[in-house]
């Protein structure tokens, strides 16, 4: 799919599968290609339109502020731009804040809501994470950079049983063919920090799923649960064995709770079964 206008940038997207659109975003730093695991099994039942978060993959990178609202109406645009007046959301960590944007501010835009490894706000402890990822990525070549996040995204076991699928994974962050700079990277680190929807969230009326991996040490539980908390309507999933990049560890079980949960949720959304316009 070509990049679409939104205002003074383009947005990529991806359209994959028939049915109920489903809007998948990544996670921070991340590109559609990061969905690898999900795309191929959600599209069997839902029209999934992935997309490329202002400042990553084939979408514009402009240098200036972000912020988890601003990053919210460029998918609220895309959504208007391809003619969808309603979709399920489903968000990975910096998406999972882009979707709670989206389902404060454009209530009637979002059908049902999956969030994976999501948080309300950071403490103290992941804002001084985040600054050091900054640090890291102005300082170091990408496969090293891939290597250090690896270590606080996957659990030791995953190391144990899986560390050739891992390497192979993070170098192949040296011929990505859209690579992140920097400054758009700490464009997006800067939104993750600010993030704080905690006196929003009981807004949020759309049914809601929290998926978290039970030995997450970046947005760890207890961020899953005041989440699940805060939103009226909310259940939370905890995934054995898994850690942040959950959906990667574990991606049987993060697709089929998402399946039940948007099937579940009796919500009927204009399927897509035609060519969307470019």
């Amino acid at each position: 799919m070509p990049a679409i206008p939104i205002g003074t940038i383009q947005m990529y997207y991806e359209s994959h599968g028939k049915g109920q659109p489903l809007v998948l975003l990544p996670d921070m730093g991340n590109d559609v290609t990061s969905l690898w695991s999900q795309v191929p099994r959600l599209s069997q039942d839902f029209r999934c339109i992935a997309i490329d978060n202002r400042g990553v993959g084939r979408s514009s990178k402009p240098s200036t502020q972000y912020t988890m609202k601003l990053l919210a109406d460029d998918v609220i645009h895309v959504l208007d731009h391809l003619r969808i007046p309603r979709a399920h959301v489903f968000g990975i960590s910096m998406g999972g804040a882009i979707a709670q944007e989206m389902a404060i501010n454009h209530p009637e835009r979002v059908g049902a809501l999956v969030m994976v490894a999501s948080w309300a706000r950071p403490d103290r402890y992941l804002s001084c994470l985040l600054e050091l990822f900054k640090d890291v990525k102005r300082s170091v070549d990408p496969l090293t950079f891939e290597r250090q996040v690896a270590l606080w995204s996957f659990t030791r076991g995953y190391f144990d049983t899986s560390y050739d699928e891992l390497e192979k994974r993070q170098r192949a962050s040296l011929d990505v063919p859209y690579p992140t700079p920097s400054v758009t990277f700490t464009r997006q680190v800067e939104a993750c920090m600010a993030h704080d929807a905690c006196d929003r969230l009981g807004q949020i009326t759309a049914p809601t799923l929290n998926i978290a991996g039970e030995e997450d040490i970046f947005t760890p539980l207890p961020f899953s649960r005041e989440l699940t908390e805060m939103i009226p309507n909310a259940n939370l999933e905890v995934v054995p064995g898994s850690a942040h990049a959950v959906h990667w560890e574990k991606p049987d079980e993060v697709n089929q709770l998402t399946i039940d949960h948007l099937t579940n949720a009796g919500i009927a959304l204009e399927p897509i079964d035609t060519p969307i316009p470019v």
